[in-house]
C-alpha cells in the first residue's frame, strides 16, 4: 500500500498536469461545441430508478464514509445521515462535511461544509487545505476501513478523492453530479471510475450513461420539499430580485439588476420589489448594494418559499434557485451577468448546451428567457419582465411548470438513494462471496 504522502503527491502532480492540460482543452472544447450542442438537443431524458429490491438486498452497513464541501451538498446529506441510522442503527458514519451533519450524527473529520470554499480563486487560495484532505482521506480509508464512499457534490475535491478510494478498491457512489455536460467533458474519465453516479437532473443522466458510466436519475432533492404551485393575485405586482448566494454572483449581478428595478418601476409605477435569501451572513453586503439604490426593496432572510410564492415573477441569478423559481410556477428571466469580456466569450463559445437555466434543459425548450454574457443593461432585464407579467404568459408558464414537475419532482429522492447505497452494498458483499467460493 502507498503511503498517504505519496498519494498527495500524486495527486497534486495529477492537479498540476489538469491546469497545463486546460488551454488545449478548452480550445478543442471551443471547436467542437456547436457538433455537442447538436447531440444535446437529442437526449432522451430518463426515468426514476426506484427498482423494487428483493428483502436480502439489504444487508447490514456498518461502515460509511461521506464527502461534502459546500453548505448546498451538506444540506442534501443530513436526511441521508438521518435515513441510514434509521435502518442500520449500528452504523458509523464518518467523513468531510459540517456541523449539521455532525449534529445528525456523523463523525466530521474536517469541516469543509462550514468553511464553503468555492471558485477557483478560493481553491488556489487553500490549496494546502485539500492537500491535508486528500491526506486523511487516504488515512482514514485504511484505518476507518468504510465499506462504501459516498460523495456528494463538490466534484474539484471529490474528484482526487475518488481516484484514491478506487485504487484501494473500495466501493464508491457519487450523488448530485458535476455538470461536464455543460463543459469540460474531458474530467469524464475520473467520475465513471465510481461504481455508481446518481443524477438529479433526467437529462444528465442519459449523458452520462452514453459516456459509458453507470449511472441513473434518482428524482431531485427539492421534490421532498418543495411547496405546490400556488395562484398569484394580479391585482398587486411583486417581483422577486434573486441575485445568487455567492459574494461574486452578488456583485456581479445585483446592481444590475437593482437598476433594472428602476426602470421597470419608471414604467409600472406601484410595482413592489421583494429580495428573499437564505444566507444571513451576506447581509451586509446585500444591503451595502440597497443602500445605492431609490426603491423601497424589502429585504428578507425568513420563510424563503413562503416570499416566493407571494411574487408574480422573478429576476434570477442561473443556478438551483432559478430551478426552484420556475418548479413553483413563477415566471422569471435567467440573468447571468459576467463583467470579464474573456470569460464570457469563453463561456458561450466553449458551453456545449443549447441553454444555461436547468428547467430549459429539462424542458427541451426557453420557457424561463435567459439574459447571459458581459454587456448586459437594466433595459435587456426590463423588456424580459414585461413579457413575463402578461397574464396570458404567467398562466402559460404555470402550465407547463406543473407538467415537467410532476415528471421531475417527486418525493423521496434521499430514500432512493440510500436504497442504491444498500443495493451496492449488496453487490460488493455478493461479489466477495462469489470470489472466495
Amino acid at each position: 500500500m502507498l503511503s498517504a504522502t505519496y498519494i498527495v503527491l500524486r495527486e497534486f502532480l495529477y492537479a498540476c498536469r489538469e491546469l497545463l492540460l486546460g488551454f488545449p482543452r478548452y480550445l478543442n472544447a471551443i471547436l467542437h461545441s456547436q457538433d455537442k450542442r447538436k447531440e444535446f438537443v437529442n437526449i432522451t431524458p430518463e426515468n426514476i430508478w426506484d427498482e423494487k429490491l428483493p428483502e436480502e438486498t439489504f444487508s447490514k452497513l456498518e461502515r460509511v464514509w461521506v464527502s461534502c464541501g459546500d453548505q448546498s451538498g451538506q444540506n442534501h446529506a443530513v436526511p441521508i445521515i438521518h435515513l441510514l441510522q434509521a435502518k442500520h442503527p449500528n452504523i458509523k458514519i464518518r467523513g468531510f462535511g459540517g456541523s449539521a451533519m455532525s449534529k445528525a450524527g456523523m463523525d466530521v473529520v474536517l469541516p469543509l461544509a462550514d468553511l464553503n470554499i468555492m471558485g477557483f480563486i478560493d481553491v488556489i487560495k487553500k490549496a494546502h487545505l485539500f492537500l491535508y484532505s486528500i491526506y486523511l482521506f487516504a488515512r482514514e480509508l485504511r484505518l476507518f476501513k468504510p465499506q462504501l464512499v459516498l460523495f456528494i457534490d463538490y466534484p474539484g475535491l471529490n474528484r482526487h478523492l475518488l481516484r484514491c478510494a478506487k485504487r484501494e478498491n473500495i466501493t464508491t457512489c457519487m450523488y448530485i453530479l458535476p455538470q461536464l455536460w455543460a463543459w469540460a467533458d474531458w474530467r469524464i474519465n475520473d467520475f465513471k471510475k465510481a461504481d455508481a453516479l446518481l443524477s438529479i437532473l433526467p437529462f444528465e443522466a442519459t449523458w452520462f450513461k452514453q459516456k459509458e458510466s453507470n449511472c441513473h436519475f434518482i428524482g431531485n432533492p427539492l421534490g421532498d420539499h418543495l411547496p405546490n404551485i400556488k395562484q398569484i393575485n394580479h391585482k398587486n405586482t411583486t417581483v422577486a430580485i434573486l441575485p445568487g448566494s455567492r459574494k461574486r454572483e452578488i456583485n456581479a449581478n445585483l446592481p444590475l439588476m437593482l437598476k433594472a428595478a428602476q426602470d421597470l418601476y419608471a414604467k409600472k409605477p406601484g410595482i413592489t420589489f421583494v429580495l428573499p435569501h437564505t444566507n444571513f451572513k451576506l447581509k451586509k453586503l446585500i444591503e451595502t448594494h440597497l443602500n445605492s439604490c431609490s426603491l423601497d426593496i424589502e429585504l428578507s432572510f425568513d420563510h424563503w418559499y413562503e416570499r416566493l410564492q407571494e411574487v408574480n415573477a422573478a429576476w434570477v441569478v442561473s443556478g438551483t434557485a432559478s430551478l426552484e423559481v420556475s418548479a413553483l410556477g413563477i415566471p422569471n428571466a435567467i440573468v447571468y451577468h459576467t463583467p470579464s469580456l474573456l470569460f464570457s466569450c469563453i463561456a458561450r463559445l466553449a458551453i456545449n448546451t443549447p441553454f444555461i437555466g436547468a428547467f430549459n434543459l429539462i424542458a427541451q425548450k426557453e420557457l424561463a428567457p435567459e439574459i447571459y454574457g458581459n454587456k448586459l443593461t437594466p433595459q435587456m432585464l426590463t423588456e424580459k419582465m414585461l413579457l413575463l407579467l402578461e397574464t396570458n404568459k404567467y398562466k402559460e408558464f404555470q402550465k407547463n411548470a406543473k407538467e415537467i414537475r410532476e415528471f421531475f419532482l417527486p418525493p423521496g429522492c434521499s430514500k432512493r438513494v440510500v436504497k442504491y447505497l444498500e443495493k451496492l452494498n449488496h453487490s460488493t458483499n455478493q461479489s466477495v462471496i462469489n470470489k472466495l467460493s
